[in-house]
């Protein structure tokens, strides 16, 4: 309009048209990794790629959240993690197996239960006085593979050492990724804060471009600027 008016010169109106342009290039974009990130929770929830389509899609706010979070001690993270559980229940099973192999070293006693007919004449060979029962008892002792069970022993016991070393990588790299977040987190409300007040100052910023550049004193550009400002700051103190 005021291009129209003569009031300024068209390249107030390019520029404008150019970032019109540039912002509407972005909404693809974006859209295509809305889309993948629903497929990959749908996946990660064990359902379809396009299962929370429907529920997801809608535009909606931010949430908006006042505070810190109650994220509870470091230890309490580290419970709830997959990785370090699965590390755990490994462990378990090498110090189990050990066990299983020490017991070889030691005798083993059965006794074996048999049942069977017998009779002098075939005619009571059927009766019930021609059932016999038998127990048989039995003792195995190892004796001449004791060398070998002690080096199945031996082969557990290396087994268990690799799976506590990697039990103990699990826990320290747990343990590394809980402080960091927990320090990204901190560190993040405190620029959040400093992000409201840039904000602030930035809004000042395009309102009084604008109206200089109503009254003729600046050009276009100004005002791109301080919009594009505020823009990027207004993302970033919502996304944190």
């Amino acid at each position: 309009e005021r291009y129209r008016l003569g009031l300024t010169t068209y390249l107030d109106v390019a520029q404008a048209e150019a970032q019109r342009a540039t912002t509407e290039s972005t909404l693809p974009t974006l859209a295509a990794a809305i889309k993948q990130s629903i497929h990959r929770l749908a996946i990660l929830s064990g359902q379809e790629p396009n299962a929370l389509m429907a529920e997801l899609s809608p535009a909606r706010p931010l949430p908006a959240y006042e505070g810190l979070l109650a994220t509870g001690l470091p230890s309490e993270l580290l419970a709830r993690r997959p990785d370090l559980r699965q590390a755990e229940r490994t462990l378990a099973a090498a110090s189990a197996d050990i066990g299983v192999a020490t017991a070889g070293l030691y005798p083993k006693f059965d006794l074996t239960l048999g049942l069977g007919l017998q009779s002098n004449d075939s005619g009571r060979f059927l009766e019930r006085s021609s059932r016999y029962w038998s127990v048989v008892p039995g003792v195995s002792l190892p004796v001449f593979n004791s060398g070998r069970t002690t080096a199945l022993i031996e082969g557990k016991r290396a087994v268990h050492e690799e799976a506590l070393a990697r039990y103990r990588a699990a826990f320290n790299t747990a343990l590394e990724d809980v402080e960091n977040a927990l320090a990204a987190y901190y560190a993040e409300q405190a620029r959040r804060q400093t992000l409201v007040d840039a904000v602030s100052a930035s809004t000042q910023a395009v309102t009084l471009s604008k109206d200089r550049y109503r009254r003729g004193l600046t050009t276009f550009l100004d005002v791109l600027t301080a919009e594009n400002g505020y823009e990027c700051l207004d993302i970033c103190s919502k996304v944190s």
